[in-house]
């Protein structure tokens, strides 16, 4: 009896530090707020190891950790919106239109900074980016300014754009996203310009762009997202209908957008949008993302920086088949066991109500631990009646036992899958 008791009294710290290991893998499948000294941030730029933040307060951080701390560069900036990094130079502008504004340029990593203004008529800088040795600066009310020798004289290249807010580059294309006037174009490195907005709804502001080959995204100010496949010539909107999408980014094939309501991923060119909000607390305004180390960053309003694991949150939905099925099913996972990735295919019908018998239904797919902890969300969003299949990327997560349920309109189903690394 004894030995049984001293058994049992092993045993049990064994499973109590199970379960917290179990925990804490559970938490890098979320988004966790990170050791941030500022509330508001509204900018990144990644310098080899280190990665800058532009703050309301206290101008520049660094992290040297993949963002999870984040320490004061100096306290002597203004209000920073926006960094961009060019070799061993830093540049942080300030273009909020309160209080001094100003473009800084630091070359020891943000411990000593000097201002570099010299030919900048309105120095409320609202973006900067590297292409080349050139840099481009965007300016509240004076359009886009370029600078050849590392920020310390600036010509104009570009007068009648009025704010521009973002800029993105693809070989030879620069393009420049302005506040009320759409998006320009430039072939050959902004000695001319051309206003590309077909499609476009042109009175409102376009906060953020990213590019990938002649893939061009547009985020605006309350119009959701906007999408071109020939460098502009032509736009077509592409949801998040009625959100500020104030950041934009490229990951492969997959895109992510940064919005007034969190997170979204697409991996169709925006015509599905998945929201990736899992872990925060509450949903906060995204200014920027950025990737470093398998890791993505969010810079938000009011609640500081973000991290999650960018291989738990990419999957790729794929339609297999556009036959619709007879039935709703959810298949097996295929390997099984796995590691660390498998694949789970599944069967959506025709809805049953008027509403989505012809049309998509909300469908969602949902990964949980053997606790019944949800640890991914695969799919959630409205999908038209097919043979649908997507991935699981487990790299973040240990070996064990994990289930997976599909749940849509009069349907439901859960499968056991193991992973075994």
């Amino acid at each position: 009896m004894r030995g049984y008791i001293y058994k049992i009294l092993v045993l049990i710290p064994v499973l109590l530090i199970l379960n917290s290991l179990l925990l804490f893998q559970d938490s890098k499948a979320q988004w966790m707020q990170m050791n941030a000294p500022s509330n508001i941030f509204y900018c990144f730029a990644i310098s080899g190891m280190n990665v800058f933040s532009g703050s309301n307060s206290g101008g520049v951080y660094i992290s040297t950790d993949n963002g999870m701390n984040w320490t004061q560069c100096s306290n002597s900036l203004p209000s920073i919106n926006t960094i961009a990094v060019s070799g061993l130079n830093v540049f942080a502008g300030n273009g909020d239109g309160g209080g001094p504004g100003g473009l800084f340029r630091s070359t020891n990593n943000g411990v000593n900074w000097i201002a570099l203004n010299s030919g900048l008529p309105d120095i409320h800088v609202r973006v900067l980016t590297v292409f080349g040795t050139n840099i481009l600066a965007g300016l509240n009310y004076g359009g886009v300014y370029l600078s050849t020798d590392n920020g310390m004289n600036w010509n104009i290249i570009g007068s009648n754009f009025g704010e521009v807010n973002s800029f993105a580059i693809s070989g030879s294309n620069i393009f420049a996203g302005t506040y009320y006037s759409g998006i320009y174009l430039s072939t050959n490195n902004g000695t001319n310009w051309t206003a590309v907005n077909n499609g476009i709804i042109i009175n409102n502001a376009i906060v953020s762009l990213t590019i990938s080959g002649t893939n061009l995204f547009a985020g605006t100010g309350g119009y959701g997202v906007y999408y071109s496949s020939n460098n502009g010539t032509n736009w077509l909107a592409k949801g998040l209908n009625g959100r500020t999408v104030g950041s934009l980014l490229y990951s492969g094939t997959n895109v992510f957008a940064g919005t007034d309501t969190g997170v979204f991923l697409s991996s169709n060119n925006g015509t599905n949008w998945i929201q990736v909000n899992q872990g925060f607390n509450p949903v906060p305004l995204i200014h920027s993302l950025t990737i470093i180390n398998n890791y993505i960053l969010a810079a938000s309003r009011f609640h500081g920086i973000w991290r999650r694991p960018l291989s738990e949150i990419i999957t790729s939905v794929q339609n297999i088949s556009t036959e619709i099925p007879l039935s709703f099913s959810l298949s097996q996972n295929y390997p099984n066991p796995f590691n660390p990735t498998t694949t789970i295919k599944f069967d959506i019908k025709a809805g049953f109500l008027p509403s989505t018998r012809d049309g998509n239904d909300k469908v969602v797919l949902k990964v949980f631990d053997i606790l019944g902890k949800e640890v991914a969300t695969l799919v959630n969003e409205q999908l038209a009646p097919g043979t649908y299949s997507v991935d699981w990327n487990a790299s973040a997560f240990p070996s064990g036992v994990y289930f997976y349920r599909l749940t849509t309109e009069g349907f439901s189903e859960t499968k056991k899958m193991l992973m075994i690394k």
